[in-house]
Parts: C-alpha cells; sequence; structure tokens
C-alpha cells in the first residue's frame, strides 16, 4: 500500500530502532504482547492511524536456523494474510512486511498492519466455525488455529489475526488437517463443537476423534507451560553455575525472601508450585530453585517469597508436593477434568 511521507518516514525510524534492538518494539509503540522472541505493539501513524506493530528478533541459535532457509516471518505473514483475504475473511491490512538476514542468518523481522475495528464481546461459535471452514477451503492450514485468531468486529462479522503460523496449499485441505484445525479450536471452545460439524468442516465421526486430540493438545500444552520453569524463557531464566543450576522468575517481588534448604523434595515443590499456578491459576510462591549437581555434596535451595516472609510449612510444603503430583498425573496422560479451560488460558 502507499504510505504519506509522514508515515513512511515513522515506519523508518521504527525500522532502523528494531535493526540495533533486534525483538524489542520502538519508542512511541505500547506493548500488548512481549515474549523472549516476540513482541506486538499498537502505535499510531500521522496519516495512516492506528497500526499494530509486531518485531521478531532472533536470540537463540536454534530460531536463527530455524528461519535460515524459510521467509522471515513478516513476509510470511504478509502472504497468508493475502491468501486469507483472497478467501473472503476479514484481515487487517499489511501497512509495511520487513525483514534483514546477516551472513544468510535471520536478523530482525517486522510487521506493520492496520487496525481492525473490533468489538469486546467474544465471537460467536458459528461464525469461528465459518472462518475456519473458509481458510480450510481456501487451502490454509493453520496448525495452531485457537479463538485467539479470531475477533468480533463492530458492526457485526469476525476479523481473523496472527497468521504467522500458517501455510497455504492451491487445493482445499484435506481431512486430516482440517481435523487438526478443529482440535486445537475445541481444546479453548468446546461451544463450537456442533457448529463445526453444522458448518461441514468435520464431520459426525470426526468431531469424536477432534475432542480427543483437543484433550492430548490441552495436556500437552499444561506440560510445556509447566516445564518453563525449568528452561530459560520469557518467565523464567536459568543460571548455570559452577556447582548447579539457578531457575529463577524473571518479574516476581524479593520482598520478605526466605532461603529454604533441603533434598530432592525441594525440586519438586518447584515444580509443584508452577503446576499449581498453571492448572489451577493460583498465584506462586517461590522465587527459584538451586538444584545443586547430582555429583556434589550440599543441599538444593529455594527462595520463598509471601507477604508474612514465612518458612515453608509443613501444610505448604504438602501443597506444593501435590501440585508436583498433579503434574506428573498429566505427564501420564489423565484427563483434567473441569480444570481444562484453566490450563488452556
Amino acid at each position: 500500500m502507499s504510505l504519506s511521507t509522514r508515515d513512511a518516514e515513522l515506519i523508518d525510524r521504527w525500522w532502523r530502532h528494531c535493526l540495533t534492538n533486534p525483538g524489542v518494539l520502538p519508542p512511541g509503540v505500547e506493548p500488548v504482547l512481549t515474549r523472549m522472541v516476540r513482541a506486538v505493539g499498537s502505535g499510531v501513524l500521522p496519516d495512516r492511524g492506528r497500526v499494530f506493530v509486531k518485531v521478531m528478533g532472533f536470540p537463540r541459535l536454534r530460531h536463527r536456523l530455524r528461519y535460515a532457509v524459510r521467509s522471515l516471518p513478516a513476509i510470511h505473514e504478509a502472504r497468508m494474510l493475502e491468501c486469507a483475504r483472497r478467501a473472503g475473511l476479514t484481515v487487517p491490512e499489511v501497512v509495511v512486511a520487513r525483514g534483514q538476514r546477516a551472513r544468510g542468518l535471520p536478523l530482525q523481522s517486522m510487521l506493520v498492519t492496520a487496525a481492525l475495528d473490533v468489538d469486546d464481546i467474544e465471537p460467536d461459535g458459528l461464525e469461528v466455525a465459518l472462518a475456519a471452514l473458509a481458510m480450510a477451503d481456501a487451502g490454509v492450514f493453520h496448525p495452531d488455529l485457537n479463538p485467539g485468531n479470531f475477533t468480533a468486529l463492530r458492526g457485526g462479522g469476525i476479523g481473523v489475526l496472527d497468521l504467522q503460523s500458517a501455510r497455504a496449499s492451491r487445493r482445499p485441505l484435506p481431512r486430516g488437517q482440517r481435523l487438526a484445525m478443529a482440535a486445537k479450536l475445541l481444546a479453548e471452545r468446546p461451544d463450537c463443537a456442533s457448529a463445526l460439524v453444522e458448518v461441514g468442516l468435520i464431520d459426525q465421526r470426526g468431531l469424536s476423534e477432534a475432542q480427543l486430540r483437543a484433550r492430548r493438545i490441552l495436556a500437552a500444552g499444561c506440560l510445556r507451560r509447566i516445564g518453563r520453569c525449568l528452561q530459560d524463557s520469557t518467565e523464567f531464566r536459568v543460571e548455570r553455575r559452577w556447582n548447579g543450576k539457578l531457575f529463577e522468575r524473571r518479574a516476581m517481588a524479593t520482598d520478605h525472601a526466605v532461603r529454604v534448604r533441603g533434598g530432592r523434595e525441594l525440586v519438586h515443590c518447584w515444580i509443584g508450585d508452577r503446576a499449581l499456578e498453571v492448572l489451577d491459576a493460583r498465584s506462586p510462591r517461590l522465587r527459584s530453585l538451586f538444584r545443586k549437581s547430582w555429583w556434589l555434596p550440599g543441599e538444593h535451595s529455594v527462595y520463598i517469597c509471601q507477604p508474612d516472609g514465612q518458612d515453608l510449612s509443613p501444610a505448604a510444603r504438602r501443597s506444593l508436593l501435590n501440585g508436583h503430583g498433579r503434574f506428573l498425573e498429566v505427564r501420564r496422560g489423565r484427563v483434567m477434568g473441569d480444570r481444562r479451560r484453566d490450563a488452556a488460558s
């Protein structure tokens, strides 16, 4: 699309900032979503108006290698949005899509899209099913499709967002890919089940299979979220030391922190604390875990942060160890029942 001089100059400033600060939103762009690899923010162009800015850096070698032979994320998503638009779906208009490589490896990606006029209500299940069907009939496969990809529009209708993970073919999607998209939707919107059958995305026999896949997706998603407490991620950081590893929350108050030493059960308490946060949306209790190397003498330790600054009581330990037990149940593949929606949020 053509840009006014003022809009083009501002976008150029954003881009120069991104090149020197990969993955960091430019000044004046308000953060909407910030992760280790990707950040999304809201900005205003002088003439075009409100836009969304999605920047992606590649901090780790595995991220750089992933896109060594692929189109850069902004270029790819712009292409997918155009495919969805040709399918008759309402999608954000691409203002600009830029990417740059260094020595053949990706350095920075920036996508700027016009803001849709959205409503605050949740999209109707039938509208979501119809949009998913239109994508499937147009050959647009989204392996990570979820209700967050759809937004209700002011005045009626539905918009489709975030197609970075999508890929397109020239033919309508086969049954297997339709089942995969339906399962991802059912994991968070089980109320869409009848609508998915009604519009013809899947048949009645496929619905049972999609629902089974949805339960597996929820369990796998929970395991990934719980497992982040032992990984360098958006919420946690890992520091390797000569005598072990420190696992620490990136953002948690350290006031009244109390160090507790002990055996292997403290590692289980750390995992259980995260499991209760994911499964029950409970506020975390532990600030960090130091896990010593197994061949060295000594003890593990955790820092507990709570208003009264007290030590871990026996009841608190039992609660955290119970959370670890529930984590093991999910890992063994047991169904989580009424906690499925909380785990997916």
